[in-house]
């Protein structure tokens, strides 16, 4: 089970991190997501206010990043990924901004979604493997934000970042006690939930294996 502190610090580093693609996609030398990797989806032209997907898979550039993820999908509004011990049967990790709560999705998560109200409805873990795929999606995840993160730093230059933590609101700044800088704060995460994992994996060894 995820601690609730796991839960808040997640939902942080979620906000921020969305707010940080969105100003990197509008680098003054480019958009940087593309740079780094990432496909564009934009949604269908319906006159409805869509957010564009930045999708990573297999395959593309920039893919070694994704680490046992075969997808990976940002839009404004969350995240989704698929990790490749998990895919049959599909369950999807679904990440929702301004939401503590983590969920998995037996549908596959199309990236012209577009929309929130599109998303499917995500379900709580009901078992063991349960766990083990939303803990094991989440590892990847967070490390995969983290290596995104120190690319930018190294790419962007730490001002960019800066800056794009002082363009915030000021209450939102307040109100969440993060570093302007993601890389270190992602890379604990992950270290947690490798944690938990591995407790998960010494009471069922079938999940040993993916826990290495």
């Amino acid at each position: 089970m995820i601690e609730p502190s796991m839960t808040r610090a997640l939902a942080e580093l979620l906000d921020w991190q969305l707010w940080y693609w969105g100003q990197d996609i509008h680098h003054a030398d480019g958009n940087a997501l593309l740079a780094f990797g990432f496909e564009r989806h934009r949604g269908p032209d319906d006159g409805t206010h869509r957010s564009s997907a930045y999708r990573l898979a297999t395959g593309a550039r920039a893919s070694a990043s994704l680490r046992g993820l075969t997808e990976f999908t940002a839009w404004g509004f969350g995240i989704s990924a698929v990790h490749r011990h998990f895919a049959v049967p599909h369950r999807s990790l679904l990440l929702v901004r301004h939401e503590r709560s983590v969920g998995l999705c037996s549908a596959s998560i199309a990236a012209q979604a577009g929309t929130r109200d599109t998303l499917p409805e995500r379900q709580l873990p009901r078992c063991a493997d349960d766990w083990a795929c939303l803990c094991t999606t989440l590892i990847d995840v967070a490390r995969c934000c983290a290596t995104y993160e120190r690319w930018a730093r190294a790419e962007l230059r730490d001002a960019h970042r800066t800056e794009a933590h002082r363009q915030r609101p000021r209450h939102i700044r307040r109100r969440h006690e993060l570093p302007t800088f993601l890389d270190d704060p992602w890379t604990r995460v992950a270290d947690r939930l490798a944690t938990s994992l591995a407790s998960l994996a010494s009471l069922n060894p079938v999940h040993a294996a993916v826990a290495s």
